[in-house]
């Protein structure tokens, strides 16, 4: 009944932020840099497997694998950033995980000028930030979670913050062989970054998820990300995963794609598209976004090894 109460009053948090989200997170906190959702995007809010509770929903932090992982994307803009991340079973439970993820952005260096308009020296701006997680199975049905975040900024000088999200997830089934998965992440319930105080945010996302037989599944899904001034991201995004064997070794394989929407960059719109692939423990993924300024390529290597 305590563990019920709890997530209730995480739903009750999000869901007026959902009517009137009040505030924005920093634009590195935005970025998503792990190329492990083979597209999915943001209906991961609703159902995060391994790394991808990193960049959404926390409270799915738990697997039965400890997965570390490396990736790099190429932005467009001339920004670049890397990421390294890990999640996995604690060992003090068999029913809470944890994890982290540290990211670098940096841009390329821009020409300044004074105020004569004469060229001074060039500047290059950075982000860095850490976010650790910790997410908690109460029942086959709930979750809970949260994530610490540390973030660095540099343009002239450097400005350092700190916040932590909460977020829950429920999964209820429909049919035989269909789930419902729902979860939200309410972002920044306290925060100071850059010497302000950042208002709340929140990301959520459902979930269909079909079973074809085998281990073929199918997943559909949505998810929604609102800001202060009712700026949002929307997105539709559908997912397909399988495996085979070539020999006596198992290939695992996603593949996906999404339409999204965003009104808090310039209101664009565009196609993202997504594959992961895994051979004996590793796993590759690799994230295509198409986007007005050019196409932003990511991806990840990640190994994943029992938890036991």
């Amino acid at each position: 009944m305590i563990k019920r109460i709890i997530f209730l009053l995480i739903l009750i948090i999000g869901t007026p932020v959902f009517v009137s989200a009040s505030g924005a997170t920093s634009s590195i906190m935005d970025l998503n840099t792990i190329a492990y959702d083979a597209g999915f995007n943001l209906a991961c809010y609703g159902k995060s497997v391994s790394l991808e509770s990193l960049a959404y929903n926390p409270a799915y932090a738990l697997s039965d694998k400890h997965t570390i992982g490396v990736s790099a994307g190429i932005m467009g803009l001339d920004m670049n950033y890397f990421s390294a991340s890990y999640v996995g079973r604690t060992p003090f439970s068999d029913k809470l995980g944890w994890g982290g993820v540290f990211k670098y952005l940096t841009t390329g260096s821009v020409q300044g000028y004074d105020a004569a308009g004469t060229e001074t020296e060039s500047i290059t701006a950075s982000d860095m930030a850490f976010s650790g997680v910790v997410g908690w199975k109460l029942n086959d049905t709930f979750h809970i979670g949260t994530r610490i975040n540390i973030v660095s900024e540099k343009i002239e000088d450097s400005n350092t913050g700190y916040g932590f999200d909460l977020a829950g997830g429920m999964k209820f089934s429909l049919f035989k062989q269909t789930s419902l998965n729902f979860g939200v992440t309410v972002l920044n319930v306290y925060s100071v970054l850059w010497d302000e105080i950042q208002p709340v945010g929140v990301g959520s996302g459902l979930v269909f998820d079909t079973k074809l037989g085998g281990q073929r599944s199918l997943e559909y899904g949505a998810g929604l990300k609102m800001d202060e001034t009712e700026e949002m991201e929307i997105g539709g995004s559908v997912r397909y995963s399988d495996q085979f064997h070539v020999g006596q070794s198992r290939i695992d394989f996603k593949i996906g794609a999404g339409y999204y929407y965003s009104e808090t960059i310039d209101e664009t719109n565009g196609i993202k598209a997504g594959a992961l692939i895994g051979f004996h423990n590793w796993y590759a993924g690799y994230d295509l976004f198409f986007r007005p300024w050019g196409t932003e390529n990511r991806i990840t290597l990640s190994y994943a090894f029992p938890a036991n």
